[in-house]
């Protein structure tokens, strides 16, 4: 068993990274290791790319279900028997602390833990009731006692039990891997999978002459964003190199999504000495055309980072992007390999040489679009733990070990996206615990809310890319523990690897398709999935079924269309149901209707590990 107070450690010699990625070193444990954490999270990660409404806001019609609701109904219970027990003379624990205690019978008061064995502990708090209490004391302590039980384990079920699934992993998988065909930009290869799309691009960068044609679009729309597609293509990448090997046939069409990125992350990193190209297209004047990638007339603006207009975030996560690539193409091609790594090298020396977020220097070229929100601190420990599982160089060990604390390594932090990397960087397993136990009904440090329907909630707009990225890193960390015999630790309990993975299964099913509106969010998977994608290109019809040119406003005419998207944008997972389960079908709603590469990204690791073993959980 861990205990925080003797945090075990994850060998770099026998795992493929350190905490989630590199850097799990032994640290002493302090009076906070065991402590609750109080509050929400410091930083909110933005959803898609749109200014979001504030964290934690919620539409009227009822509140996600908090543990906490539960833990509070015992306390209440628990306090009031402890009340009615008291005598003249006896010390005892203050009515205003927050722990509800117990009397043992050894002379000391303990707390009320949530336990599975909360059966016997609810006989064992009546028999400790005063005899001279009455029947109706008894009953109502009881009665509240069972009903708060009762809420927990149906709560708690439909968090973790999973049902014998009937859904198709493998097929999910497949199309979650096309769905980055149809976001190419640049020219298209013959062996393009995704018919409808055509050449668009090709002249990116011409207006500082470099080249930067190829890379992704983000979303709905057409504009290159450095940021999520550098953690678009780590997230990637790491899928391979965890699940890769359970990926079979669609192994070499997921190393193929990996380099349309990183051939275009080199060309950014290499094109200009000391620069680096983060976006091309102005965000402002794209957002107010509606045209397919093919026809595009809008300034393709190209905007960088250099010296003098740092981006230390934008440039450590392609750092670590190029060398998370490095290791899935090592075997296959060591000079592509040693390519991407040497360029990860120097891009992060420039990130961290000149220091400062690329929101400060881009401006409204990146906000409200990408802004920076968690700074720039969280990509330098990132970029640095890549760096060094790629390289095994020590040195950037040291450099975390010097700089993790004033960088936040041992900072909990309880959300993982394209912005905010705390969660997948941890230091120390303490921390990776803490992470992990916020995600738990029940456990000390459960931070997290659920919808009615049991869907992990973190934001009510393009909800679903927290959601893929959590269940990437439950299964990634419940690998780890496997490998070292572990368990994750909260308070006084443990968590098993097992009910990691069921936890991880449950949000990936409903995903698919067992959820309360019987609908997956994946596009093309399933029998019923949303037709009204917030999705320029597969909104309007294809130019080899329509060539005529389709101008800025005339895109609009299918913007607000009631007909379906033409064209099936196959395997994109939206941005998913609001708070309450409740989803719009409407093209206008990007909120839940728009896709991304970054939600997409981590669901392909997750999906490669429930096709091979569609039973775990």
């Amino acid at each position: 068993m861990l205990s925080l107070a003797a945090p075990q450690t994850l060998s770099l010699s026998h795992t493929r990274a350190a905490a989630i990625v590199s850097a799990i070193k032994p640290r002493r444990a302090s009076k906070q290791d065991g402590g609750s954490i109080a509050g929400d999270l410091a930083f909110a990660a933005p959803a898609a790319h749109r200014s979001d409404p504030p964290r934690g806001s919620s539409e009227k019609g009822g509140a996600p279900l908090r543990g906490s609701d539960v833990l509070h109904a015992l306390q209440r219970a628990t306090a009031r028997k402890e009340k009615k027990r008291r005598r003249p003379g006896r010390k005892e624990k203050s009515d205003g602390g927050e722990e509800a205690a117990a009397h043992d019978g050894s002379g000391e008061v303990r707390p009320i833990e949530i336990r599975s064995d909360w059966g016997p502990r609810i006989e064992e708090l009546e028999m400790q009731m005063d005899t001279n209490s009455t029947n109706s004391d008894l009953l109502s302590l009881r009665m509240e006692l069972r009903v708060a039980m009762v809420k927990f384990i149906a709560f708690f079920m439909l968090c973790f039990s999973t049902t014998a699934s009937t859904l198709d992993y493998a097929d999910a998988l497949e199309k979650s891997i096309i769905f980055f065909e149809a976001q190419r930009s640049g020219k298209l290869p013959h062996e393009q999978r995704v018919t409808w799309r055509g050449n668009s691009g090709l002249s990116d960068g011409s207006s500082q002459n470099v080249d930067l044609a190829g890379g992704y679009y983000d979303a709905g729309d057409n504009v290159k964003f450095g940021l999520p597609m550098a953690f678009t293509t780590t997230m990637l990448a790491w899928s391979v190199i965890e699940f890769g090997d359970l990926m079979k046939g669609q192994l070499q069409h997921a190393k193929a999504a990996i380099k349309w990125s990183t051939d275009y992350l080199i060309k950014a990193a290499t094109a200009t000495p000391d620069t680096l190209y983060v976006q091309v297209a102005d965000p402002n004047m794209d957002h107010r055309c509606w045209e397919r990638p093919e026809d595009m007339d809008t300034p393709r603006n190209v905007y960088k980072v250099t010296p003098q207009n740092p981006g230390s975030d934008v440039a450590a996560e392609t750092a670590a992007a190029l060398a998370a690539a490095s290791i899935v193409f090592r075997d296959s091609d060591a000079g592509y390999s040693a390519k991407l790594l040497q360029t990860a090298i120097q891009v992060f020396h420039f990130a961290d040489q000149y220091r400062g977020s690329y929101t400060d220097s881009l401006s409204s070229a990146a906000c409200p679009f990408y802004c920076s929100y968690s700074g720039y601190h969280d990509e330098l420990l990132w970029g640095a733990s890549w760096l060094h599982k790629a390289s095994a160089n020590d040195s950037y060990m040291t450099y975390i070990e010097t700089n993790g604390h004033t960088l936040g390594a041992e900072d909990d932090d309880y959300s993982f996206s394209w912005d905010d990397k705390r969660a997948g960087a941890k230091t120390y397993k303490v921390h990776a615990d803490n992470y992990i136990c916020s995600l738990v009904p029940g456990t000390p440090r459960f931070q997290s809310q659920y919808t009615p329907g049991g869907l992990l909630l973190k934001q009510t707009a393009s909800n679903l890319q927290y959601v893929t990225s959590t269940a990437f890193l439950l299964l990634t960390y419940a690998k780890y523990l496997n490998a070292n015999g572990g368990a994750a630790t909260c308070g006084s309990s443990t968590l098993t690897t097992e009910s990691l993975t069921s936890l991880a299964k449950k949000q990936v099913d409903y995903i698919l398709g067992q959820n309360p509106a019987k609908m997956s969010y994946m596009i093309g998977f399933g029998e019923r999935y949303p037709q009204y994608v917030h999705h320029r290109g597969s909104s309007i019809p294809s130019v080899h079924a329509h060539p005529s040119h389709v101008s800025c406003n005339e895109g609009f005419s299918y913007l607000y269309s009631s007909s379906p998207n033409p064209n099936i944008l196959t395997g994109a997972v939206l941005g998913g149901p609001d708070n309450n389960d409740h989803f719009s079908n409407d093209r206008n709603n990007y909120q839940q209707s728009e896709p991304a590469t970054y939600i997409n990204a981590p669901m392909v690791g997750v999906l490669a590990f429930f096709a091979a073993t569609p039973l775990a959980g």
